[in-house]
């Protein structure tokens, strides 16, 4: 597999003991496709097809179950596992595979409504999948992959991730002077280098470091359990 994303790719062929190696555009490793174009689109398809045919499962197997834990136990074990998994790594920027994602909860979300209130929450009055989440136990999934990303970040920061190689990439952004009385929760905390490539801002550390720029009136000193604690506020997740 060549990774890259030029349009003119130079191809060699590679053999061991005689025999040719065949060329693949995907790999899979530790859970997760690779592509050789950087993107992940293959993998997201692939969580999504198989979260929502075990969603389908559940749905079909938990139709005499009446206990609320039981079945988002059921959910949150056997279908959010799979598009949470080494989510750091993949977790898209593209409104379109965001949506995709969610719409596997929001299906799991209003069949729970059903099952519980006797009526679907389309019908006679549309609910909304916002409202429907803000009654239950659990936030979004994109609200949940980016508490992921600041989780990661603030154990990197505090050496419960001890990764020398990533740490040395981190620059702290030094506001200019004139900039030095404005409120921490408006300036950005991290330097992200101008000029990258959409290669380099899709990396994992990089869409990280924007991410928390996005909220770094978090403070990154707090212990990891209030640090979280803060985080869940922040994002309105209602579980850990």
């Amino acid at each position: 597999m060549s990774i890259t994303r030029k349009r003119t790719i130079i191809e060699h062929t590679y053999s061991i003991n005689n025999k040719q190696l065949t060329r693949v555009t995907s790999k899979r490793d530790l859970g997760v496709i690779f592509q050789s174009n950087f993107k992940f689109n293959e993998h997201i398809n692939c969580i999504i097809s198989g979260a929502n045919r075990t969603l389908g499962l559940i749905i079909r197997h938990s139709k005499y179950f009446n206990d609320f834990d039981t079945i988002t136990t059921l959910y949150t074990a056997l279908v959010r596992s799979k598009l949470e998994y080494a989510a750091i790594i993949w977790t898209p920027k593209q409104d379109f595979y965001i949506k995709t994602i969610e719409q596997v909860q929001a299906r799991f979300v209003r069949v729970l409504f059903l099952k519980f209130n006797g009526f679907y929450p389309a019908y006679p009055t549309a609910i909304s999948y916002t409202t429907l989440l803000e009654a239950l136990p659990m936030g979004s999934l994109q609200n949940r992959r980016i508490f992921y990303q600041l989780s990661f970040l603030h154990d990197l920061i505090n050496n419960h991730i001890i990764c020398s190689g990533l740490i040395d990439k981190i620059k702290i952004k030094v506001p200019k002077l004139h900039q030095r009385q404005i409120h921490r929760a408006c300036l950005e905390y991290f330097d992200i280098p101008s000029g990258r490539s959409p290669v380099g801002l899709d990396s994992p550390l990089v869409a990280t470091l924007i991410t928390y720029n996005m909220y770094s009136s978090l403070d990154l000193a707090l212990s990891r359990d209030d640090f979280r604690n803060k985080c869940r506020e922040k994002l309105f997740l209602n579980t850990a």
